[in-house]
């Protein structure tokens, strides 16, 4: 996959978990509810925690993947895509 379609798949799905954390359901239940693969909805939640954590370990590069950032607060990640606050 292209630098470009990781980017726009990578937003998709910042969208989508966003969207997931804001419902209040947990993340089974919405996917279930919402026709959204679990397995596609983790598999992206792992891709963009992996990124951002090696983009974290490199201090020569800005934490930011793509359009969305993803912090570690007290063990627990959060993305922040567009300005967005989601917690995972």
């Amino acid at each position: 996959m292209d630098k470009i379609t990781h980017q726009v798949r990578a937003e998709h799905w910042a969208k989508i978990m966003n969207e997931c954390i804001n419902s209040g359901m947990s993340k089974t239940a919405w996917c279930r509810a919402n026709g959204i693969s679990e397995k596609q909805f983790f598999y992206w939640q792992r891709i963009l925690r992996r990124e951002a954590f090696e983009n974290s370990q490199n201090s020569s590069l800005p934490t930011t993947v793509g359009p969305h950032q993803e912090l570690a607060v007290r063990g627990k990640v959060i993305l922040q895509p567009q300005g967005k606050e989601f917690f995972t």
